[in-house]
């Protein structure tokens, strides 16, 4: 496996780990619930995450952190590395909604070229 590789399955895995924690100590806690908190579509999802088959993204572990209450830190140094914030532990929510925002204006961007082609 590469470095990139292993790096992915080891985020996924601590990331499994820490829902297992949260999950003893809330058995009502279940992969569903988590993906309605972080706004996807479905449970699939949030599996698909734990098990490194989608590779995590700043915006999900921001999710998952939020929904899960850890510091982003705990899961994955890469992505802090690669989007330096001088402290993740600053609201999440604030961190989220700065990304959509940035998101939108993106698409609104982006939109507004291929109409214009």
């Amino acid at each position: 496996m590469t470095k990139q590789k292993d790096d992915l399955v080891e985020e996924a895995a601590r990331l499994k780990a820490i829902y297992k924690q949260r999950k003893k100590l809330d058995p009502t806690l279940n992969q569903a619930r988590i993906a309605e908190v972080c706004d996807w579509a479905g449970q699939s999802i949030v599996s698909q995450y734990m098990t490194g088959k989608i590779p995590l993204n700043l915006t999900a572990l921001l999710k998952f952190s939020k929904a899960l209450q850890f510091k982003p830190a705990e899961v994955s140094e890469r992505l802090l590395k690669i989007y330096p914030f001088e402290d993740l532990e600053v609201p999440t929510e604030r961190l989220l909604c700065a990304l959509q925002r940035l998101t939108c204006r993106l698409a609104t961007l982006l939109g507004s070229t291929l109409l214009r082609s």
